[in-house]
């Protein structure tokens, strides 16, 4: 665990895909002891960089065990919602572009669960769509601070529309198909 602290990129991706084939030699509540110790990690990190990795661990481990372990997203949902809300987003401006990549993480681990277990998330789903609902509404692009050049700086106008292009929305759009998939 400690090794994904690494300064190289490129061994911090291997060692995440590492962590994700790892689990599936573990048992259950190996699997568990070590997702807690993840999320630990992720609690008591001030650093973006580090809770991006651990995400994206979690992310590597949920694509291997997921359909048979629904306790993993059951621990990650409540820090998923927190690192995706605007409220969270908009007090970290100051570091949004690590903030914003923090949050793609954990839609990254949304769309896996989705995907290997959506039974797991039934119970979630009003949650998700509140949640991705505000996440289309807010923008990482956009100047809260220029208000007034709102429409000067940030929209097209099409066809009489305004149009603003939202950092999220094509896994947006991905989360939303997948969750209508299971409502069918």
């Amino acid at each position: 665990m400690e090794n994904l602290k690494i300064e190289v990129d490129s061994l911090r991706k291997t060692l995440t895909k590492f962590l994700g084939n790892f689990s599936l030699l573990l048992t259950d509540d190996q699997v568990n002891n070590l997702i807690k110790k993840i999320l630990n990690f992720v609690q008591n990190s001030d650093n973006f960089e580090s809770k991006i990795v651990y995400f994206s661990g979690l992310n590597s481990i949920g694509k291997n065990i997921a359909s048979k372990n629904a306790a993993l997203i059951e621990n990650i949902l409540p820090f998923i919602f927190t690192f995706t809300n605007e409220n969270y987003l908009m007090e970290n401006m100051s570091e949004y572009d690590k903030c914003n990549e923090l949050a793609e993480a954990c839609l990254n681990i949304l769309e896996t669960y989705l995907l290997k277990n959506s039974a797991s998330l039934k119970g979630h789903i009003g949650e998700i769509i509140n949640n991705s609902l505000n996440l289309l509404k807010y923008d990482p692009n956009f100047s809260y601070d220029t208000i007034d050049d709102y429409d000067n700086q940030y929209m097209d106008y099409d066809a009489g529309n305004y149009i603003s292009i939202k950092y999220y929305e094509k896994t947006l759009q991905n989360l939303y198909l997948k969750i209508y998939i299971i409502k069918l």
